[in-house]
């Protein structure tokens, strides 16, 4: 069957409609001409930029953009590498070289000579930053702020009348350093029999742990670092010594070194002392801190285990078993030091 189709009353076809996609091409003229002005602004905008970081582009008020430029405030430019290792504190000896090591004279280099690194911040300048003016935030809130930039996860350790099979017999538990508190968990997850637990870092603490976990109580002392620093800024020609140990030193910077380490020694031998004329048993020693390679030669008559990451050790198991509180009030008050 064939069909024509009908004309109109004219005798002639209607006219067909516009087609679609030439009413579309009519609307995307009409808005790119309405947006033109914005477009050319915007491009003017960008070639302005001196930089080829696409963050830069974009309003200061965008959130990505405020976070980023908080961070390069806190850290600087550039890729950022964060470097750790066991017994890697705050204020520990091993920082510095670390950083003399990287930016110093003999720092790595590629091939065209170029320095690896543009510079190294440690945990302790990076605080310090926080600290200061503008921010001028105190510490614990200098640390949350630190953590959270390096998306670390923050858990605070608070010395507990008992935990992890150690009995805090500080008179005010939340009083103890939570530092020596995790090396005394750490040093009774390690070994069930008594204890000498010294912590060598910038002061060093030696900590009397008995052999049913009873944490008698400790000394704390003048670490290495600090004692040689003292000598130097409080007499008027001895210098921040750099000798080496010696039974009997025949120069000053020996003499110095010696001593330090000798006195840091006596304070451990005099508490092991102390230990066995109480009737406890004969200790076992543990040694950590920045400083404890040095102490090792000095110690060796009593055949000292050194344990670099033992306050980390320390910090896993109390993740695990956080302990029993102490009373409200044996907890550090808010602000107070703790060693």
């Amino acid at each position: 069957m064939m069909l024509k189709a009908s004309k109109g009353e004219s005798g002639t076809r209607p006219r067909p409609p516009l087609s679609r996609l030439f009413v579309l091409s009519v609307v995307t003229a009409a808005a790119l001409l309405a947006a033109a002005p914005v477009i050319v602004m915007s491009a003017i905008s960008i070639l302005g930029v001196e930089s080829t970081t696409p963050i830069e582009w974009v309003p200061e008020s965008f959130a990505p953009r405020v976070a980023y430029d908080q961070f390069t405030r806190e850290f600087e430019s550039g890729d950022v590498v964060v470097a750790s290792w066991p017994g890697c504190e705050v204020g520990a000896p091993a920082i510095d070289r670390f950083i003399e090591a990287a930016t110093g004279s003999n720092s790595p280099t590629d091939a065209a000579g170029r320095p690896w690194f543009e510079s190294v911040v440690s945990g302790a300048e990076a605080l310090e930053r926080l600290v200061q003016p503008p921010l001028a935030l105190d510490r614990d809130a200098a640390i949350e702020r630190l953590a959270a930039r390096l998306s670390v996860p923050l858990q605070r350790v608070q010395p507990t009348a008992m935990a992890a099979g150690v009995r805090n017999l500080y008179g005010v538990p939340g009083h103890l350093g939570a530092d020596r508190w995790a090396a005394l968990v750490a040093a009774r997850a390690r070994s069930r029999g008594a204890a000498l637990v010294v912590d060598a870092g910038t002061a060093m603490t030696v900590d009397a742990l008995a052999a049913d976990g009873r944490f008698l109580g400790g000394l704390i002392v003048p670490g290495y670092d600090l004692m040689r620093s003292a000598l130097a800024r409080g007499t008027a020609r001895l210098p921040v010594a750099a000798g080496r140990f010696d039974p009997f030193p025949r120069s000053t910077d020996d003499a110095i070194v010696t001593g330090a380490l000798q006195a840091m020694a006596g304070a451990v031998s005099r508490t092991r002392d102390a230990m066995l004329a109480a009737g406890e048993a004969a200790p076992h020693l543990v040694l950590t801190g920045g400083s404890a390679p040095l102490l090792l030669p000095v110690l060796e008559g009593f055949a000292p285990l050194h344990v670099p990451s033992l306050v980390l050790e320390g910090v896993l198991v109390l993740m695990q078993d956080p302990g029993t509180s102490a009373p409200a009030g044996d907890r550090l008050p808010p602000g107070e030091d703790a060693r």
